[in-house]
């Protein structure tokens, strides 16, 4: 092994450290020079556009959601709970269809679920 001290040989003390790389910006806003980024560049900012029109999309979705949940409290019947006659009809809401449900029970169970979401999704 030699004897010349370390900086002689090209090596580096353990004690000293390079100076850590100076931070770059995830998108710097003019594009270093390169064949691949211009194309990068563009789909990200597709990629921002299509995010920009859900989240449109999403708000517009969460006022049709209100404006049906509105809808379907003032059309359900609050009085009073099913009857099921013999064969299975609601004669209390006068429904005689028996593959689905009183639709009555059934709106009061969505809107149940349709405020829990909203109080989840208002925090």
């Amino acid at each position: 092994m030699s004897r010349e001290p370390i900086r002689e040989r090209g090596m580096q003390p353990a004690l000293c450290r390079p100076e850590p790389p100076t931070p770059v910006s995830v998108l710097p806003s003019t594009p270093p020079p390169g064949p691949h980024l211009p194309h990068v560049y563009g789909l990200l900012e597709q990629t921002a556009e299509k995010l920009g029109a859900a989240k449109a999309r999403i708000s517009t979705l969460e006022a049709l959601t209100d404006q049906l949940a509105e809808l379907v409290d003032a059309l359900r019947d609050t009085t009073g709970e099913c009857d099921f006659d013999h064969h299975g009809y609601c004669q209390a809401h006068m429904w005689f269809a028996v593959d689905k449900r009183c639709p009555h029970p059934r709106a009061t169970a969505a809107l149940r679920a349709y405020e829990a979401d909203k109080e989840a999704r208002n925090g």
